[in-house]
């Protein structure tokens, strides 16, 4: 996995492969869905806003860094 800093204060978190949507969102399950296809998901709580792609790549809005690198050792094993 690898966080990096995108534009307007964002993270990416990518994953090495491709990754199960149905799992991730158990682990998020005081978000509700905003949108939801086939291979991509988005989520919401508050301010705070993830993307998820099927092919392996999370994007999240209005998270500071810390949040995002403890979300990520969670996912780790998902």
């Amino acid at each position: 996995m690898k966080i990096k800093r995108i534009c307007g204060g964002s993270y990416s978190l990518r994953f090495d492969k491709e990754i199960d949507i149905e799992k991730i969102l158990e682990f998020f399950k005081e978000y509700s869905i905003v949108f939801k296809s086939s291979d991509s998901v988005k989520i919401k709580k508050d301010r705070k806003e993830i993307m998820i792609f099927k092919y392996g790549e999370m994007l999240f809005y209005n998270f500071e860094e810390d949040e995002v690198k403890e979300i990520a050792e969670n996912l780790k094993n998902v």
